[in-house]
């Protein structure tokens, strides 16, 4: 028989890796703000190496704010190399602060084409505020309740300062004004704003040696110039150049980090991220030198040495674009802007572009006992203004909150759209998060919560996706692109409830609906003791808060300029009225804009080219960014010629190479975010044109059943009658083929052999022996053919070789 093929064979495109960060563009003061990077691969090839740094500017401390830092940085960037098990990499702190910034550089190996990977930071605002609002809300309501007893039974204070007005008229006002953490003198110096800043570079493995090299020379330096406190054989090791250099490289290649140019790359179960000070460190720890460190038994010490060495300096600030004045009841003073992180400092020039992206953070100041109201909706579509050289607004929200419009149990946070004057674009994902609290004046726990929200006929609802959900102290992190989800997580030991959520799209009705419910585990039906629950009355920690969240994407087929997208929910609690969140209402730019482009041979200059161009974007839109000039030569990929240029029209002139061709292309954007697009069959590189709407909130991952403590053992006998069997010490029938290795198979488990003819490149793996000691000691010998035998004393401590 003839079998018919077809195949399909596709323009190979160069190895790159684009990056992007994911987050909320606003973090209360005194919160702390969960970022995602993504690195994704735009080519269908494997890229080795790609080196990214992410971060945010060094700010210090705020002086008119007792002393805390404006901000603290936190990734979980780490990673190893092969080999050297026993050091203890994921202790190595990634961060670095060279010169103002501080930032979490580092490599990803081997991603795969059309790949996507991607790491997580934390970024805190004030750390510490919180626990001196509290601490200083505690020592009042203990003064009180000292010297009035009947009013700590009645509990007047038990839900915030707002119960002080139940003792005295004017009471409240007056711990806000004298006593308050933070009070009148410090809050107009609480808002600040901040960047984030994130870059990454595909590399060839020439470059990436390069790149490594250079980075280590940096080291070498700083190790010759800290000679009296270094080990005399590192000492020895960085004298030479050409033999660090070497040693290093030798040290990648033993740890996996550089193979050969035609090696294939190993298969791994997630992609391989290593910071760049793990690498630095795995160059000297694989190394000759690298005894001498481990066997200190000080790998911590030398963690942070290592990154002296490489120019840490956690006293630098950054660059100031200017300082805000402020003024105060106590005095004025000066906040500081930082100057936006620019692409220039971190391109790095190699064969591949550099992906860069930065965007500002607000941060302003709500009281923390009226953060259940959620941000403004005003704030949320215009942001603080005006911005970028002028007087900076003061960004105190409260002034949001007055007046009877304000509910403060449920709000809805959706795009900010700081940066695009208010618009919206049609190809961008719209996170949205639905917050939600009890009341601080609740009697009772909540044991079901439902939230509905009716989607606008101008989204997509196909597109719909859930994004993670917190309940008080649980978190539950939804895998990706799910439309429905539906789980039960046991919290029976810890807070007496199963934890059972239903959350999903009906499409017809184009309703989202989460139910989140506390079920009794004797019953199995909602739990009805008002004393536990998932909510407790709300307070300034937000034990009592909740949020569900979701993303979705604007119907391109019926959306038009102009089109208006509203957002809003229903919550209902099994113990108070329904309660509605405000309305978000923000319009759309759903058409991109158009460049006419002409070229003509200069005359008298055969290979000089006159390049014209002139944007038009819809007259009813957000208007033009842009545009971004291309040119492909002797027929490849377009690469950028002239980035990012503001003039809606102009002309330039393109100075060819004899003997070449060209095409050229032009790609516009507009203020929303909208970009043009190439045509059928052209690829052009990223010229970063990108819009940051935020992301819908988020949580690092799912809180282990019980919050990971282990259930007390029971002396009871099982119940499984797979052990019951087993306990009676039957041996089981040895199967006539394929043979287990065991000794002894008890029923009515039956030994097979999965797997054999596996060569050991150390010792081949044998029998077992676990033993208790009549002192208590733990035996265990075996193992290996070489049968070592090690004890383990009760008491904790290392393992002793016997």
């Amino acid at each position: 028989a003839v079998v018919p093929y077809r195949f399909l064979i596709e323009q190979a495109i160069e190895p790159d890796v684009t990056i992007g960060i994911g987050g909320p563009r606003t973090i209360l003061a005194g919160d702390v703000g969960t970022y995602s990077v993504a690195l994704q691969s735009i080519s269908n090839l494997d890229t080795p190496y790609v080196f990214f740094q992410v971060g945010i500017p060094e700010m210090l401390n705020n002086q008119f704010v007792y002393g805390l830092p404006f901000v603290r940085f936190n990734s979980n960037v780490r990673g190893a190399p092969d080999g050297a098990e026993d050091v203890p990499w994921a202790e190595i702190d990634s961060s670095v602060n060279t010169d103002g910034t501080v930032l979490a550089p580092g490599y990803l190996f081997d991603h795969d084409g059309n790949g996507f990977t991607g790491f997580s930071f934390n970024v805190s605002t004030y750390p510490g505020l919180q626990e001196l609002h509290d601490r200083a809300w505690e020592e009042v309501v203990g003064a009180v309740y000292a010297a009035f007893p009947d009013l700590a039974e009645q509990g007047v204070l038990d839900n915030g300062p707002a119960g002080l007005d139940t003792i005295f008229d004017g009471l409240t006002d007056l711990y806000n004004e004298l006593a308050a953490v933070p009070g009148k003198c410090e809050i107009p110096f609480i808002p600040f704003r901040f960047d984030l800043v994130a870059a990454a570079t595909a590399m060839t493995r020439g470059e990436f040696i390069t790149h490594a090299l250079a980075e280590a020379e940096t080291l070498r330096q700083a190790i010759i110039d800290d000679a009296s406190s270094v080990t005399p054989a590192l000492t020895t090791l960085a004298a030479n150049r050409e033999d660090w250099g070497n040693l290093f490289l030798a040290a990648l290649e033993e740890g996996g980090l550089l193979r050969d140019e035609d090696a294939i790359p190993p298969i791994r179960e997630r992609e391989r991220i290593v910071s760049l000070m793990a690498t630095l460190s795995a160059g000297i720890l694989i190394g000759p030198a690298g005894q001498g460190v481990t066997t200190s038994g000080n790998l911590l010490d030398f963690f942070d040495q290592v990154r002296q060495w490489y120019g840490h300096n956690p006293g630098l600030m950054t660059e100031v674009e200017f300082y805000d004045f402020r003024t105060s009841p106590c005095g004025d003073g000066e906040i500081p802007v930082p100057a936006l992180r620019e692409f220039e400092d971190y391109d790095l020039g190699l064969t591949q572009p550099t992906h860069f992206e930065a965007f500002r953070v607000y941060v302003p100041w709500m009281p923390f006992e009226d953060r259940g109201a959620g941000l403004p909706v005003k704030f949320q579509i215009n942001g603080p203004q005006p911005v970028d050289g002028d007087e900076f607004a003061q960004l105190d929200l409260t002034q949001f909150l007055s007046g009877d419009a304000v509910q403060g149990l449920a709000s809805v946070t959706g795009p900010q759209t700081f940066d695009t004057e208010g618009w919206l674009p049609l190809s961008e994902r719209l996170p949205y998060t639905i917050n939600l609290a009890n009341s601080p004046d609740a009697s009772q726990f909540v044991q079901e919560v439902r939230v509905v929200t009716q989607l606008d006929d101008d989204l997509d609802i196909f597109s719909f996706r859930l994004g993670d959900i917190n309940v008080g102290k649980i978190n539950v992190h939804i895998p990706g692109s799910r439309a429905l989800f539906q789980g039960e997580f046991d919290f029976t030991e810890t807070e007496g409830f199963i934890l059972r959520i239903s959350a999903g799209i009906d499409q017809f009705s184009r309703e989202a609906t989460w139910l989140l419910q506390a079920i009794d585990p004797l019953t199995g039906e909602l739990l009805q003791d008002p004393n536990r629950g998932l909510l407790s009355a709300n307070n300034a920690q937000g034990h009592g808060a909740a949020f569900v969240s979701y993303t979705i994407l604007p119907a391109s087929d019926v959306v038009e300029t102009g089109s208006e997208i509203s957002a809003s929910a229903r919550v209902l609690f099994n113990n108070a009225p329904p309660e509605d969140t405000l309305v978000l209402t923000q319009p759309v730019d759903a058409v991109a804009p158009s460049t006419e482009l002409t070229v003509d041979r200069v005359a008298g200059q055969a290979d000089n080219y006159l390049v014209e161009w002139n944007v038009t974007d819809d007259p009813n839109g957000s208007g033009f960014r842009h545009v971004t000039l291309y040119v492909a030569t002797n027929g490849g990929d377009y690469n950028i010629w002239q980035k990012q240029l503001t003039d809606a029209s102009g002309s330039l002139v393109y100075e060819g190479t004899p003997g070449d061709t060209y095409q050229f292309l032009a790609l516009a954007a507009d203020i929303a975010g909208n970009r043009e697009r190439p045509g059928l069959g052209e690829t052009a590189e990223d010229d970063g044109t990108s819009v940051n709407l935020g992301a819908p909130q988020s949580v690092p991952d799912t809180t282990p059943p019980n919050f990971g403590i282990a259930p007390e053992p029971t002396p009871e006998p099982s119940t499984n009658p797979f052990f019951d069997i087993a306990e009676q010490q039957v041996p089981a029938t040895a199967p006539t083929f394929a043979a287990p290795e065991y000794d002894l198979v008890l029923r009515p488990f039956v030994g097979r052999s999965f797997v054999t003819g596996i060569e050991q490149s150390h010792a081949e793996i044998g029998p077992m022996a676990i033993v208790e000691t009549p002192e208590g000691d733990i035996l265990v010998s075996g193992g290996t053919s070489r049968s070592s035998l090690y004890r383990f004393g009760r008491d904790g401590g290392e393992a002793q070789n016997v």
